[in-house]
């Protein structure tokens, strides 16, 4: 009897303004009229078996910006003007990657320029991340995503709540 185990991948997709390899400008709170921008994060972790073709995708709604500033330069990352979406090809994963040697991490920048219809709101920056590959030992597909990132930013420990409206 022989039983193999898939292995599991996790995304975690965030946002940031401050403590940011990438350098962000603009007003916060976010201003009806000026652009703010902000550092979206992925980062991706394997448990078991290595995995392979991994994608991720995502799409920017209609009023953010892909502002083509990628950590590190090198990631495979692709913007699609015409449908927004945003696609990086990862490859392989090793096992044990974001459990026993570091998690893979990608960082690009976005730009929001709010409209007066959106003052007093909290506008999505990243619709929600989807990732898959295939499990190199038991040759199933891995689905993983994760949730839509707002100007919210719960993973910012220096934004306070008056900074995550937009204002007019």
């Amino acid at each position: 009897l022989e039983i193999k185990m898939s292995s599991r991948l996790q995304a975690a997709a965030s946002a940031l303004y401050t403590n940011s390899i990438i350098s962000n400008s603009g007003p916060l709170p976010p201003k009806v009229g000026k652009e703010t921008t902000y550092k979206i994060f992925w980062s991706l972790a394997n448990m078991a078996n290595d995995a392979d073709n991994v994608l991720v995708k995502s799409s920017l709604p209609p009023y953010i910006n892909f502002k083509n500033v990628i950590m590190p330069a090198d990631a495979d990352i692709s913007f699609d003007k015409s449908s927004n979406e945003i696609i990086w090809k990862v490859g392989r994963i090793p096992a044990g990657t974001g459990f026993l040697r570091p998690a893979i991490q990608v960082a690009f920048q976005v730009g929001l320029t709010p409209s007066q219809n959106q003052a007093d709101t909290a506008p999505i920056l990243l619709n929600a991340t989807e990732v898959s590959g295939r499990d190199t030992y038991t040759y199933q597909i891995l689905k993983a995503g994760d949730d839509p990132i707002s100007t919210d930013l719960p993973d910012d420990p220096n934004i306070g709540f008056s900074q995550k409206k937009v204002v007019p």
